[in-house]
């Protein structure tokens, strides 16, 4: 991740963002505050998510940058908060680490198969 963002993300924190808090489309949640005038139809709702159900530390993780979760719980951010799915951040990082994995073990299969090899001895 490029550490322009990581810089950006931490002058908004300092500026007083909070880290717990995620842009969401729109709706009837009683715990959203009005919409800025002139702005766009979105609101901020305590303990919602971003589209697609992330918040702003399950989208550090999804970026896997290190110094962004780093900067993220050091300004408060909620590693029990759940994304739209139920996840937490270790969820999202395990769910990653077992993908890795598994394009791991499609990458040694495939050269085995260029290689003619069984597997055995490799």
């Amino acid at each position: 991740m490029c550490r322009c963002l990581v810089w950006l993300a931490e002058e908004l924190l300092r500026a007083g963002a909070d880290p717990r808090v995620a842009m969401e489309t729109a709706g009837n949640d009683p715990r959203v505050s009005s919409k800025p005038s002139g702005g766009p139809d979105r609101r901020v709702a305590e303990g919602s998510s971003h589209a697609g159900g992330h918040t702003p530390l399950h989208l550090a993780a999804l970026a896997r940058s290190r110094p962004l979760l780093r900067l993220l719980l050091r300004f408060g951010a909620d590693p029990g908060g759940k994304d739209g799915r139920g996840r937490t951040v270790a969820d999202v990082l395990q769910g990653q680490l077992r993908d890795a994995q598994a394009r791991e073990d499609r990458q040694d299969v495939s050269m085995r198969g260029m290689l003619g090899c069984s597997g055995h001895g490799l």
